[in-house]
């Protein structure tokens, strides 16, 4: 778990408990209720607010740099369940449901490929915090992380839902604000890959285009070029590709925190970069590898267009040290 992600999630559970009317505090519409009424309710309150302590006190402790690595997946889940349980007794808690999304997101939806079942509760908490909270401040948070699990679980569903996740938060983002330059066009730059695999190239060249604009990133001028180049612009796509290979001092798109949905999408990335440096052995690899995981992608033929463009340049090249460092990943 990230120093960010536990900080958020310090955050969270730093919130004051909910407010439990004491006994001797007065009657909320001035008559005399009935003493088993407001019995029952304030049990359900302190039933309430006993599940939610238990459920803070587990997630510190899966937080805990002292606690196990391998106890700490486990009291996370068993913080989850107890947030649960509260939402049971109140399901009009949105603070539960953020607070069971944020140990979800710490603990069990962080790796690349987590487990659907995983991915769906944590996406179906962060929906009900987004009803039962509709002017949360956290909101602008909430739709980047519900996009990127809409991303990990996948499916045109999840990537159309995504992109109105980051479409709403930008509109709750001030985009003249300079300081979340960076953050705009990371949100503008995810938008586009999953515009992108939902074969909408013009808006996703468009939203790539923006996010450029936000911030000159490495990554997000590889993926202009592969939507360029799947949208018949190849000569613009390696002129673009090449302007941010010759950038990259490793290889930006095996950067830790990056996935791709599905997975075997990287080799498509590396492919156009290689090739735009004219790494023609490489790119030919890269191709190969794309074409052996994702034979039925939309994008295959495209891939297969480009790899017999280059063979011949690639069987006749020597094989070369590249002009600038690179990472070969297959």
């Amino acid at each position: 778990m990230t120093g960010l992600r536990s900080l958020l999630l310090f955050g969270a559970l730093a919130v004051s408990a909910p407010h439990v009317q004491a006994e001797d505090e007065p009657s909320v519409t001035g008559a005399e209720e009935k003493k088993s009424f407001w019995g029952a309710v304030d049990k359900k309150a302190a039933e309430f607010e006993a599940l939610m302590e238990q459920a803070d006190g587990l997630a510190l402790r899966a937080i805990h740099y002292r606690t196990p690595y391998d106890r700490k997946e486990g009291f996370a889940e068993q913080a989850m369940r107890a947030y649960e349980a509260a939402i049971a007794i109140n399901p009009k808690s949105a603070e539960a449901h953020f607070r069971a999304a944020m140990v979800s997101e710490g603990f069990q939806t962080r790796g690349n490929f987590p487990a659907p079942s995983a991915l769906d509760r944590a996406i179906h908490h962060l929906e009900e915090f987004e009803r039962l909270a509709p002017l949360d401040p956290r909101l602008p948070n909430v739709y980047f992380q519900r996009s990127i699990l809409r991303t990990k679980r996948g499916g045109k569903d999840n990537l159309t839902k995504g992109v109105s996740d980051y479409n709403n938060e930008l509109a709750l983002l001030d985009l003249s604000d300079t300081s979340t330059r960076v953050q705009v066009g990371r949100i503008l730059s995810n938008r586009a890959e999953l515009l992108m695999m939902l074969g909408r190239l013009e808006d996703s060249i468009l939203s790539y285009e923006q996010a450029l604009d936000f911030g000159d990133d490495i990554t997000h001028g590889y993926g202009l070029a592969v939507a360029l180049d799947r949208d018949g612009q190849g000569y613009r796509a390696r002129q673009v590709a090449r302007k941010y290979a010759l950038r990259d001092s490793g290889n930006a798109l095996r950067m830790d925190g990056t996935f791709y949905v599905p997975a075997g999408e990287v080799f498509y990335y590396e492919a156009i970069r290689a090739e735009s440096v004219s790494d023609y052995r490489l790119a030919a690899s890269a191709y190969r590898a794309f074409l052996q995981r994702l034979p039925t992608s939309q994008f295959a033929e495209q891939a297969r267009k480009n790899l017999a463009a280059i063979k011949s340049k690639a069987a006749s090249q020597p094989v070369r040290r590249p002009n600038f460092p690179i990472r070969r990943s297959f």
